[in-house]
């Protein structure tokens, strides 16, 4: 029977196990995936065992030892070391035989015998030693190691002693400083990065021929290692002595309190120039062969040889630390370890992550023409994901790997890095769920590891992308950029933006209540903010606006389709995220008032339930108040209505509203008391009078203002032209001057002011809404009208609003917005109060009467606050006052200063306030 005897490996060569990394934090620091099983871990008996061959895993290829039990015979087949090839030793003399000492030999033939066994081991030693050929079998020189032992114990320790010698002389050539590149003990702030990297390469190299010649030794001399050197008390194994040999040279103890200075120094400075030389080199080119090319060998760029250097470096650092001729406890080792950790923390930054690993992904996207959309918080944990790998396979512990990738996480997210990393990409990372739901696993463990509560940084992320998004959205909008046929209103725009939020927030956080909290107040800020605030809330009436009138009908490629429903819900949700819902309320109650008095809202009803449902979400307003009265008013006005129908006067069929004026901010306070209205039409109107005057006694002492209202009369008058007969509704300006032509077909313009009693200005106000496109019912020449005869309209005509001329119109504005019953009089205009211009939606000029409002609003607030507050204290210092009032009006919009102050040097003028030095006192 044959044993084959495989050739040792003369440099140490590692095995690696592919491993499928974990791609989250939370697996990554507990590393359940990260390591081999317990078979392939490094331990003391990787470097001693009774094969002698330290340093190797055990499923890597081993050397085949025979098996002391049994006797080798004459034609046993063998392989010789250094290439040679096979050849049978025959030795008949020793065949069967235990030792040097056969039954038929003489002593001196024994000691000839003997002097020749050692001569060819010393030889074998010397050859070993020499790193040449060893000019025998392998077999041969075990048998004759094994005879020699076992002839004496003396021989057995001679040949101990001088195997050690040997290996003295060899440690001591091999390790004698021919010049500094032999030196490895240097400090981690020498610059020159080659120096070092040559020095530890020189290093690793002494160590691979040491290690050599021990294990050849150890192994050719198994028998004695084994039954001599292992079992004496005062023996060293071959293996251990070597190592131990090496270890304490190149790493003296040190006076210092750190007993590990030297090595912890030397791999300091290693770790610093891998990590900063550049980082994406750890990957392994194939993860289950090796580093570098198909060869073996280094990148072409020298990286790949930096790796591997460090990679051997580690796990040599690791095994030798165990032979040291200290004792090592744990907490020392684990300073070196976390000096390492330090190390890469101090050197690595995430620019240059980012950047090695762009190129490197850059070089394999243009080999697969693909486009790098990668991350930056991506390559962070792909980063993150290789480190532990890495470590892995150089066979650190669990803890290190664990600590390592923890600190390294901290940095690179949460050390000054998040804005980098999160904030200004989370509009890409928000579409990457599973990036999503590693970051929001690590901000969660980070509590754990630093106490840092992460989850809410990344809630306050989330928050600032909602704020972002939502305020392109409105500059899109401002700025044409959203088609308007499709989302003719912002308040259906904003709300798509809102639901792809929500959607993004469901989808990504589920029921993470932090979150939905954040797109919460993400939303009010938006709604609130003092660039945004004042236009959604004209947005807001605008939408209402379109919605009462027509329900967006003028839109055919609208994207939604309303119902109140639809239309309502929108409303509420923007409603309910504003603070000052009362300002809204204030716009909102001008807008219904133009709708309601020329009954151009098509469901009454359905306006007076959202009224209802806005009301309810306010503390009661003056602003509320009138709202609800408005539709008061209504009802009320319905029910006489009904009861005064039966009375007809010449077939004038008649309804009136009688209306608050303190309630409704459009009734006009223009004295029209001069016009001179046709005597039926004066009838009707006394008529009712008293009829209202009769209804409650209460009601005796209210007075019907019918003259400064004449314009917003609504009248339909049967005009006769040659075409045929054409409904006229017209109110009762445009009225008179119609009924007038009864009488004569042509007026000059001083006959007909005589007879309506209108003045110049007026009148010719008038004419113009009778006199334009397809209103043309008369016709004016200089000073003469003429009656149009020959007018072709449609059978029912609708004259358009009177335009007050300049002079009276501003006068009666300017009077009632300082009018203390009417909360900002605005002009009634019945056009569209917005209008497209390619794909902009712009707000006329008129809407600038809604800022006069809030503005009057604000300013009455300021008051309000300063009196209600001195009223209290009678008496504050000017800076605690002002103080105090920020601080309760904030709470609504942004307070100016310098408005507040005005207002209260308005109060003291007035005289309610009054100055006493630097205090402000309330006069009772």
């Amino acid at each position: 029977m044959s044993y084959i005897l495989a050739s040792l490996i003369l440099a140490t060569r590692y095995l690696y196990t592919n491993i499928i990394m974990p791609k989250s934090i939370g697996e990554i620091l507990s590393l359940n995936q990260t390591r081999t099983s317990a078979e392939h871990e490094r331990t003391l008996s990787h470097m001693i065992t009774h094969s002698a061959i330290p340093l190797q895993e055990k499923n890597k290829l081993q050397l085949e030892t025979t098996d002391k039990r049994r006797k080798l015979h004459h034609g046993d087949a063998i392989s010789n070391i250094e290439g040679f090839s096979s050849f049978v030793e025959e030795d008949h003399d020793n065949r069967g035989g235990d030792g040097l000492a056969a039954t038929n030999d003489t002593n001196d033939t024994i000691q000839q015998r003997l002097s020749m066994s050692k001569s060819v081991l010393f030889n074998v030693m010397d050859r070993i030693i020499n790193d040449e050929p060893l000019g025998h079998s392998l077999v041969y020189l075990y048998r004759l190691a094994e005879s020699v032992c076992k002839y004496k114990h003396s021989e057995m320790k001679e040949l101990s002693d001088i195997l050690i010698e040997k290996l003295e002389r060899k440690f001591n050539d091999l390790t004698f400083l021919n010049d500094d590149r032999d030196k490895v003990d240097f400090n981690d702030d020498d610059e020159d990065d080659d120096q070092v990297i040559m020095k530890c390469q020189n290093f690793i190299n002494k160590w691979k021929v040491w290690q050599t010649c021990f294990t050849k030794m150890a192994h050719f001399f198994y028998y004695l290692d084994t039954y001599y050197l292992m079992p004496h008390h005062f023996r060293t194994p071959i293996a251990k002595y070597a190592t131990n040999k090496f270890a304490n040279f190149y790493f003296p103890f040190s006076s210092t309190p750190d007993s590990l200075y030297s090595m912890k120094q030397t791999y300091l400075a290693l770790v610093k120039i891998v990590y900063k030389k550049s980082v994406y080199f750890r990957e392994l080119t194939d993860e289950s062969e090796g580093y570098g090319d198909d060869n073996g060998n280094g990148n072409s760029d020298g990286k790949g040889d930096v790796l591997k250097l460090y990679h051997e470096f580690t796990l040599l650092y690791q095994d030798l630390t165990q032979f040291l001729n200290i004792a090592l406890d744990d907490s020392t080792l684990n300073k070196v370890d976390l000096a390492v950790i330090q190390k890469i923390e101090e050197t690595i930054s995430l620019t240059h992550i980012i950047e090695d690993l762009d190129t490197k992904d850059k070089i394999e996207n243009d080999q697969l023409n693909a486009p790098d959309n990668a991350l930056k918080v991506a390559k962070v944990f792909k980063f993150l994901k290789k480190e532990a790998l890495f470590y892995n396979r150089c066979s650190k512990s669990k803890l290190f790997i664990q600590k390592l990738i923890s600190q390294l996480s901290f940095k690179l997210i949460f050390g000054g890095e998040w804005e980098e990393l999160v904030d200004r990409e989370f509009d890409l990372l928000i579409e990457s769920p599973e990036e999503v739901r590693m970051l929001i696993n690590y901000c969660r463990e980070v509590y754990h590891t630093h106490g840092l509560m992460g989850i809410s940084r990344f809630a306050y992320s989330w928050l600032l992308y909602c704020k972002k998004t939502l305020d392109v959205c409105i500059n899109d909008y401002r700025k044409g950029v959203v088609n308007i046929d499709e989302w003719p209103s912002f308040i259906l725009y904003g709300k798509r933006i809102l639901d792809k939020l929500e959607q993004q927030c469901a989808f990504n956080f589920q029921t993470d209540a932090e979150f939905r909290e954040k797109l919460n107040v993400s939303f009010a800020n938006f709604v609130n903010d003092e660039a945004n605030n004042i236009f959604i809330i004209q947005l807001m009436n605008k939408f209402c606006d379109t919605y009462f009138k027509s329900n967006f009908k003028s839109y055919p490629q609208m994207k939604y389709t309303l119902s109140f429903e639809k239309a309502r819900h929108l409303v509420m949700i923007y409603f309910k995220a504003l603070k000052n819902k009362v300002d809204f309320l204030s716009v909102y109650r001008r807008e219904a008032s133009r709708r309601l008095l020329l009954k151009k809202s098509l469901n009454v009803n359905e306006e007076e339930t959202l009224v209802v449902e806005l009301v309810g979400e306010v503390v009661e307003s003056e602003a509320s108040i009138a709202l609800l009265s408005m539709f008061e008013d209504l009802s009320v006005s319905k029910s006489l209505g009904l009861e005064f129908s039966q009375q007809q006067i010449n077939g004038i069929e008649f309804e009136a509203l009688v209306l608050d004026r303190k309630v409704w901010p459009d009734v006009s306070n223009v004295d029209y008391q001069n016009i001179k209205i046709p005597k039926e039409m004066e009838q009707l109107l006394l008529s009712f009078d008293d009829f209202y005057h009769g209804k409650e006694r209460k009601l005796k002492n209210r007075n019907l203002d019918w003259s400064s209202n004449y314009r917003f009369h609504k009248v339909t008058i049967s005009g006769n032209f040659s075409s045929g007969e054409v409904s006229i509704t017209a109110n009762m300006l445009q009225a008179v001057l119609i009924m007038l032509f009864n009488e004569q077909s042509l007026y000059t313009l001083e006959q007909l002011g005589a007879k309506s009693g209108m003045n110049l200005s007026l009148l010719q106000a008038v004419l113009n809404t009778m006199n334009l496109g397809k209103s043309k019912i008369v016709t004016q020449k200089g000073e003469k009208v003429l009656y149009n005869l020959q007018y072709k309209g449609p059978p029912k005509l609708k004259l358009p609003m009177i335009k007050e001329p300049i002079g009276s119109a501003n006068e009666s504005f300017k009077k009632n917005r300082n009018n203390e019953n009417n909360n900002g009089i605005i002009s009634f205009n019945d056009e569209d109060n917005t209008h497209k211009t390619g794909n902009h939606i712009l707000l006329r000029d008129s809407d600038s009467d809604a800022l006069d409002i809030l503005n009057h609003n604000r300013v009455e607030e300021y008051k309000s606050v300063l009196m209600r507050i001195l009223k209290q204290e009678s008496s504050l210092d000017v800076l605690d006052l002002l103080n105090r009032a920020i601080e309760i009006l904030q709470a609504r919009r942004p307070v100016y200063v310098t408005q507040l102050n005005e207002c209260l040097e308005n109060l003291i003028e007035q005289e309610f306030l009054a100055r006493s030095g630097s205090n402000i006192q309330y006069l009772h």
